[in-house]
């Protein structure tokens, strides 16, 4: 599922409610960079869970947070 952060609000969203929210503006089936700059919206790419450090420990999904190329990606978190 792609998911897309909103530049004015900070909210990751998926495709589906990007497209609920803009229900009078036709989307084409692919989304490019001139789709998100017309949407305001910037594509969250998917990173791999990494594995615990411990056998007691989980990871889990932690938001978005942008890396050293200003891609916004899934950010991860030990608990």
């Amino acid at each position: 599922m792609s998911e897309y952060r909103v530049r004015s609000t900070g909210e990751v969203k998926s495709q589906g409610q990007i497209r609920s929210d803009h229900p009078n503006v036709s989307l084409p089936k692919v989304w490019n960079s001139n789709v998100n700059e017309t949407l305001g919206i910037d594509p969250v790419l998917i990173t791999p869970q990494p594995s615990p450090s411990g056998a007691h420990k989980v990871v889990v999904r932690n938001g978005v947070e942008q890396d050293s190329n200003n891609n916004w990606v899934q950010a991860w978190t030990e608990q």
